[in-house]
């Protein structure tokens, strides 16, 4: 296994993640793009984005790192400090992919909405994809925070106690548990800032498939996209809840009460 700079291991990683690429499959793709645009120059990262589309969550890795260095080099903060800029990274994530609530089908829309809700409710698993992106440059600074598989992350069990850390604050503040999670749901997405911000590009989605029951798909604005997004969560606390207990331990400490 060949060693990269900390931008091109977070790429080898989404490829692997993403376009399930085995690790030689990606480092092939690596190898031939060096090859192709003479090293690591501007267009070598761009076109190795264009196969990964890693970029955006590795440039708010990037900035949240360099911001927060002092706390990651502190053992006393460190992994809270990687929840905070996982944190970030999912924020960005939803204000900007309102119309990826849309996956081509029922099915599939249903099986990945929770990924529109807070951090602290979508589960390690599903954070872990953001992880990746760290890894490689806190790894740069002698942090540990997990290993990349061939397909997927897995953090260590620092991070995995900072988590669950956040959860249960997150718990304490919403007074949620695994019991009343359904009822307070809504509450939660009305609060959830990301989910008001109209960052998303105007996208053609099949929106009268809702309203109309035709499959015709027309280009919408962003308020309308992140307009339903929103009805998507509104209308599916009762899933959303279901998903919530399978991925995240919610009844820990005085979230219990």
């Amino acid at each position: 296994m060949k060693k990269y700079n900390a931008v091109i291991e977070a790429q080898i990683s989404a490829l692997q993640a993403w376009n399930e690429q085995t690790r030689d499959g990606a480092e092939e793709i690596v190898e031939n793009l060096l090859k192709e645009h003479n090293g690591e120059t501007d267009a070598f990262y761009q076109a190795l984005d264009n196969k990964a589309y890693g970029s955006s969550s590795i440039m708010v890795a990037q900035k949240e790192i360099e911001a927060r260095k002092n706390d990651l080099l502190n053992p006393e903060t460190r992994y809270d400090t990687i929840i905070d800029i996982l944190r970030s990274i999912h924020d960005k994530w939803v204000a900007e992919n309102g119309f990826k609530v849309w996956r081509g089908n029922w099915a599939k829309t249903e099986e990945n909405l929770f990924q529109h809700l807070p951090v602290e409710l979508i589960g390690m698993q599903e954070t872990a994809k953001d992880l990746m992106f760290l890894a490689p440059f806190l790894n740069e600074m002698g942090i540990d925070c997990g290993k990349m598989g061939e397909v997927e992350f897995t953090p260590s069990q620092d991070v995995v106690n900072a988590y669950q850390k956040a959860v249960d604050k997150f718990c304490n503040i919403h007074h949620i548990n695994s019991n009343n999670i359904e009822s307070r749901l809504k509450y939660i997405i009305a609060g959830y800032s990301p989910l008001k911000e109209e960052k998303s590009p105007a996208k053609k989605l099949p929106l009268e498939v809702v309203f109309n029951e035709n499959n015709k798909t027309t280009l919408h604005t962003q308020k309308e996209v992140v307009d339903f997004r929103n009805e998507m969560l509104y209308s599916n606390v009762k899933l959303l809840a279901n998903d919530i207990n399978k991925k995240v331990e919610l009844d820990n400490g005085l979230a219990r009460q």
